[in-house]
């Protein structure tokens, strides 16, 4: 027996991983506190970097 996958099928299970991945990025990014960084600056692991002109 074949496995039948459509162009209509195929279209809602990207739309379903692309809503997925982007509500995991909303939810890890509300952490509900924690340092507020500065426009110019970036938190790498441990390091915080803060980026400035020469």
């Amino acid at each position: 027996m074949r496995n039948v996958f459509s162009r209509r099928d195929f279209l809602k299970a990207s739309a379903a991983a692309v809503l997925a991945a982007s509500a995991a990025g909303v939810l890890t990014g509300c952490d509900g506190g924690g340092e507020q960084l500065a426009e110019n600056e970036a938190i790498l692991g441990d390091f915080k970097i803060q980026i400035s002109s020469a």
